[in-house]
């Protein structure tokens, strides 16, 4: 990673950096680079993959998120400008948006997701019993991909038993998302993703089944300005629903883990004082955020002296709001029981996350059952732990169980 004064993008001369969103690099590595980037900067013109722009501090990155009539959610990959996909309704903006919204609501809403407790408390259950007397395992494949999936197939009214083919599909989604030179694998295993749900949407279109627990019946009796959902429609709804759902819980449970692995007093305050819990996820949202999308200017804009230009895309990683001194103390720290915790982890303005209370909820029933049951562990093996950028992840997080 390097940085400099240049006015390569502009007159103003803007700092300019080459650090790139790819790769892998030992647990927790993207989030110091993120840090030093932060503090020598409040934006930067990056020089990586097409170009972007990077804003790094909580202020403007909050300000970006609530003005999507400027800071347009058409396309949210930095490197992707002009996407040849539609993922609804995450690249959709303005009433359009709203409307998908209100189709998706009833079955995000606290309400819904706190009926769905007990179930979903069970999924993580029995994932931990399967891998409890092996003494170790890779937490982020067998427990919190496995825990993740198994909710959102219960929830959507998918089979259980296929539960491994998603478990592999996400898996490799997210592996190759870092990778620049080669995406057979992710590209793979998003086709395979698409078959299976055009099946479904067929089977569903012969059967409909109660649009209160099966998920596609509810979107195939759904309507968007009195016209039905298409199959189209429904199929992308569907998609993104994989992809912003599912690898997202699986990743923040698994930093969350390896955090109480490496922090052994940390964890061993949880598991004195369980009722910290709730407070030590909304920690881990914060000194772990894994999600950095990106806006597309619609119009010219400037921020910090650096002149944007309409089509400009803009990186709006997380990570760097949340870490900001100058919103929280000891941001470098995590605190467990930290209070008024006002994160971004979920973003802010219309497009905030559709899946917070439910994400909420499976990490804490995560770490709550994992602790009851296996109280005291350690990483496995001497292998640092990787994490790919992208959509930040753990890879893999070999753990073993330990006695004190």
């Amino acid at each position: 990673m390097t940085t400099q004064d240049t006015d390569t993008k502009n007159a103003s001369r803007c700092p300019v950096t080459d650090w790139s969103v790819e790769g892998n690099k030992p647990a927790g590595e993207f989030y110091r680079e993120l840090d030093d980037l932060r503090e020598a900067s409040d934006a930067y013109w990056n020089t990586s993959g097409n170009g972007f722009w990077m804003l790094t501090r909580f202020e403007d990155m909050r300000d970006a998120y609530q003005n999507g009539k400027v800071f347009s959610s058409e396309s949210i990959i930095v490197n992707d400008p002009n996407p040849q996909y539609l993922w609804i309704p995450t690249l959709i903006d303005g009433p359009d948006h709203t409307k998908y919204r209100q189709i998706l609501n009833s079955y995000f809403s606290p309400a819904a997701v706190r009926e769905r407790e007990q179930i979903n408390r069970g999924f993580a259950v029995a994932a931990i019993e399967k891998v409890l007397d092996k003494g170790r395992c890779d937490a982020a494949k067998e427990f919190s991909a496995e825990f993740a999936v198994r909710v959102f197939l219960a929830m959507t009214g998918l089979p259980q038993e296929d539960m491994s083919d998603f478990v592999g599909w996400v898996d490799a989604i997210f592996a190759q998302m870092a990778n620049a030179d080669d995406h057979s694998e992710q590209l793979a295993a998003a086709a395979a993703i698409r078959t299976y749900f055009i099946d479904m949407i067929a089977a569903r279109r012969e059967s409909p089944r109660d649009a209160k627990t099966d998920f596609v019946s509810h979107l195939l009796q759904s309507s968007f300005y009195d016209t039905p959902l298409t199959d189209d429609q429904t199929l992308n709804i569907l998609e993104v629903l994989i992809l912003a759902g599912l690898d997202t819980v699986r990743a923040q449970l698994s930093y969350s883990l390896f955090h109480f692995a490496t922090h052994p007093k940390d964890r061993q305050r949880i598991i004195d004082e369980p009722d910290l819990i709730p407070s030590a996820v909304e920690e881990s949202l914060r000194y772990y955020s894994i999600v950095n999308p990106g806006r597309k200017l619609t119009e010219d804009f400037e921020i910090a002296g650096c002149p944007m230009k309409k089509g400009d895309m803009v990186l709006l990683d997380l990570a760097q709001a949340n870490r900001d001194p100058r919103v929280f103390s000891d941001a470098d720290v995590f605190v467990v029981d930290r209070p008024d915790n006002k994160h971004l982890a979920f973003a802010a303005g219309a497009h905030r996350c559709l899946g917070s209370h439910l994400a909420r909820q499976e990490l804490a029933i995560g770490l709550e059952e994992w602790h009851k049951r296996i109280p005291h562990y350690v990483i496995d093996g001497d292998e640092p732990v990787l994490e790919h950028g992208g959509m930040r992840g753990i890879i893999s997080l070999p753990l073993r169980w330990i006695d004190l």
